[in-house]
């Protein structure tokens, strides 16, 4: 088993703090050896690199330890590593290189948005630049990275939740507006869903009993099915939905002004039938 899977099981399955303390008084480099090994994108494997990042997630539950991680991705050697890591992810994923790449994007923003949770993580990820990296995961309309759009959603939520000037930046980039219009391709996607469920027939048994079927014994035809089933699509679609209209009302929100969008309504008009 490899050591990042056997402290994943640590962490989760420790009941005492006290085996933790020992761990990390026997090991006190094991964090940033974790960081260290993401920086290594040739010589290390992205399964490891993405249990690597699992490992810290795992760690940051515990927010008593939380600032540890934080200072080991912002300091030193290692100052701007998540910023960059996520950059080369999001151009992997919007690339459609490989079902990795999405794997290791959504473990990397799983730590984020647990990074994000504090006042004090919240204003390093933003400093690092993470609310113009995130921005071109809205116009990524692949079905299969739904999951991630929403995960991305909920970190600028959080940027925009605890600084107003995160709201601004937001709006200045034209995140409002990509919200907006992402909230618009997700309600049309659903109005025509409906109809073309309304309007369909059943399909003939025959073909039904010719569809191939996939051998677990091959991996090159395993690593050409879909990451989510089409059920768990249309549940992260809800899902990214509700989070594009929450990041819209925070960044439309500004002391002494109303910012109000005949698009915004619309689409609202729209949820409300579905």
């Amino acid at each position: 088993m490899y050591p990042p899977v056997c402290f994943i099981v640590l962490v989760q399955a420790c009941s005492d703090t006290d085996d933790l303390v020992s761990f990390f008084n026997t090991e006190p480099e094991f964090i940033n050896e974790l960081v260290t090994m993401l920086s290594h994108e040739d010589a290390v494997p992205e399964k490891i690199r993405i249990l690597c990042l699992l490992s810290l997630v795992a760690l940051c539950q515990d927010r008593s330890r939380q600032p540890t991680v934080l200072t080991a991705v912002t300091s030193g050697g290692h100052r701007g590593i998540l910023s960059s890591l996520m950059q080369k992810a999001i151009g992997s994923v919007v690339n459609n290189s490989s079902k990795w790449a999405v794997v290791f994007a959504e473990a990397l923003l799983s730590l984020v948005t647990v990074l994000v949770s504090s006042s004090s993580g919240c204003s390093a990820m933003r400093e690092a630049g993470f609310i113009p990296t995130l921005l071109p995961l809205l116009k990524d309309t692949d079905p299969q990275h739904l999951h991630l759009v929403s995960t991305a959603v909920h970190v600028l939520e959080a940027f925009m939740d605890y600084s107003n000037p995160a709201a601004a930046l937001f709006r200045d980039l034209g995140g409002l507006d990509d919200t907006i219009s992402r909230l618009m391709v997700e309600v049309s996607h659903v109005e025509n869903g409906s109809k073309q469920q309304s309007t369909s027939v059943d399909v003939d048994s025959s073909e039904c009993g010719g569809s191939q079927v996939v051998g677990d014994t091959s991996a090159e035809l395993d690593s050409l099915q879909p990451l989510y089933s089409e059920a768990l699509v249309s549940y992260h679609r809800r899902l990214l939905m509700k989070a594009l209209l929450r990041a819209i009302s925070l960044g439309t929100y500004a002391p002494g002004q109303q910012l109000v969008c005949m698009a915004l309504k619309k689409a609202c008009c729209h949820i409300a039938c579905v």
